[in-house]
């Protein structure tokens, strides 16, 4: 765990993709790979001459190994703070990105007359949190910071009861020179809010139904990210 491929067959690798068909190119055959392991602060690179199975186990690869694009990095304790934060933003940019690419595809999917099938409610929220919290707290914490972007984008669309809606009708304000009634936007807001409980409502109804169906938590997820 934590070694680091950097080449196969004298070949670089820069991504999971390239490493997978080097390695199934070599089937049958020996393949030498360069790796770099880390432990602590002190770097090694060592070579390893591995079989590359012809005919590997059902669910395994040619040579039997988990690997993930994900590296490992350990900055200096002086810059972590920084790195951080430039990360940090980086990941809520990224997933921001996601999020609106989502929200896009949901509107699409109702306005072409279909039920989304990849949403979810508070129910599905608990299930994939209880979920990732058997992973670790590093896990977790990274998928609330993914929640609180997808809830922030939500909050900001030009919606009646959301902060978006307030702000929808702040700016048709500015741009006529005229206040709106407080009467007709309160009612606006609250017919705003009655959708978006119903709406709720319908998706917790379809969360249970789903878990249900499911019989346990593991399976509704993968209904849910299907």
């Amino acid at each position: 765990m934590g070694d680091i491929v950097r080449v196969v067959d004298k070949e670089k690798v820069d991504s999971m993709d390239k490493f997978i068909d080097l390695v199934e190119g070599k089937k049958g055959k020996k393949v030498v790979l360069e790796i770099e392991r880390v432990r602590g602060e002190e770097k090694v690179n060592k070579k390893f001459t591995l079989y590359s199975r012809e005919n590997p186990p059902q669910g395994e690869g040619p040579l039997g190994v988990t690997i993930s694009s994900t590296e490992i990095y350990y900055p200096f304790i002086v810059v972590r703070p920084f790195v951080g934060i430039y990360y940090g933003f980086k990941e809520a940019v990224f997933w921001g990105k996601m999020v609106i690419d989502g929200f896009i595809k949901i509107f699409r999917e109702l306005f072409g007359g279909h039920v989304p099938q990849d949403l979810s409610g508070p129910v599905g929220i608990f299930a994939i949190t209880s979920q990732v919290s058997k992973i670790g707290i590093l896990a977790l914490i990274n998928f609330i910071g993914i929640l609180s972007v997808n809830l922030a984008i939500l909050n900001v669309l030009p919606f009646p009861a959301l902060d978006g809606g307030r702000l929808l009708f702040i700016g048709l304000e500015s741009i006529f020179g005229r206040k709106i009634l407080p009467k007709v936007e309160s009612a606006i807001h609250t017919v705003g809010m009655v959708i978006l409980l119903m709406l709720l409502l319908a998706i917790t109804a379809r969360d249970i139904q789903r878990l249900v169906v499911a019989g346990s938590i593991a399976r509704f997820i993968e209904s849910v990210l299907k």
